[in-house]
């Protein structure tokens, strides 16, 4: 977590590290991994999936600190934005964010998440949010029915999930590269490749891909704290790869955020059997410290960088 918002966090502030952005993807694997984590837990304790429980702890964790920037920015707005454009679009987005669907709404708005009139909307960083908790609300019904079905079907939660991410992938590339499936998107989101980059459609296989790993942790081994050491060192180094050699004019997702998603799972596999070289860099008090922030600094971030720039 801390690796992600301090990617996302360097970008917005126009350091040299030109795909930064990928650090939401990072984000989106981390969280693909814990929540099922956090589901498999809770099937193998009790053979059951509490949804009321689920929905209200991701309630509590995401929407009051989500609440309280919507209405800090909206009221800043009113004397900072000019009230025949911008100040509009805050507000809608300011609603999207609140009902779950503002990366649909930026979509529509504002088409390339790159476009200047899209980096002026201090609420912009919300997509993000909305495509979380848009997986959030579906997939834990398909881990669940995949459990069920395991008692007859060891592999069905496997099966399921990998369908996921080879569905969603596939719509990535097709959305990013062109494709006649493209066309039916296009008038909506101003372009196929926007669709591509804030639909949770095309972005459900960066979360699938954590919840593989998860599902898959109990089998796999990691064979020597070398080898764990490597992995650890050879994920960063591909995170850290992505961050200077993506850029905002390649199309994204797609191949390019293969590069993010993959280090981000070589890290996970390595923190999860061996704390050594990177996993124990990351261990730091320090570390530890900005990825407990990181969803506050998130939200925040972004909002101060378009009223700085305003004022």
């Amino acid at each position: 977590r801390a690796i992600a918002v301090l990617l996302v966090v360097a970008f917005h502030a126009k350091l040299p590290v030109p795909g930064g952005f990928v650090g939401v993807d990072v984000f989106f694997v981390i969280s693909g991994f814990v929540i099922t984590a956090m589901l498999m837990r809770e099937w193998a304790a009790h053979a059951r999936i509490r949804f009321g429980h689920f929905y209200l702890r991701r309630f509590l964790r995401l929407t009051p600190a989500l609440a309280v920037l919507v209405a800090v920015v909206a009221l800043a707005s009113v004397f900072l934005q000019n009230p025949f454009g911008a100040q509009q679009t805050t507000a809608r987005t300011g609603i999207g964010a609140m009902l779950l669907s503002a990366n649909y709404v930026i979509g529509h708005a504002a088409g390339d998440y790159f476009a200047d009139n899209a980096v002026t909307n201090p609420l912009l960083n919300t997509w993000s949010l909305s495509v979380e908790e848009q997986f959030y609300l579906v997939f834990p019904a398909l881990l669940f029915l995949g459990w069920v079905l395991a008692r007859r079907r060891a592999a069905a939660p496997v099966v399921i999930v990998s369908g996921i991410a080879i569905g969603s992938f596939a719509l990535s590339l097709a959305w990013c590269y062109g494709s006649p499936l493209a066309s039916t998107m296009t008038t909506y989101f101003g372009g196929a490749e926007s669709f591509a980059f804030y639909s949770s459609i095309t972005r459900a296989w960066e979360f699938a891909v954590g919840a593989l790993l998860a599902l898959g942790l109990t089998r796999m081994r990691v064979p020597s704290i070398a080898v764990a050491r490597a992995m650890g060192w050879f994920g960063a180094g591909m995170v850290a790869l992505a961050a200077v050699a993506v850029h905002d004019d390649q199309p994204f997702p797609g191949l390019a955020a293969l590069l993010p998603v993959a280090g981000t799972m070589l890290l996970l596999l390595a923190g999860a059997h061996h704390s050594a070289g990177v996993t124990r860099g990351l261990a730091t008090r320090p570390m530890v410290f900005v990825g407990d922030i990181s969803y506050s600094w998130y939200l925040w971030h972004w909002p101060v960088i378009v009223f700085a720039a305003l004022l």
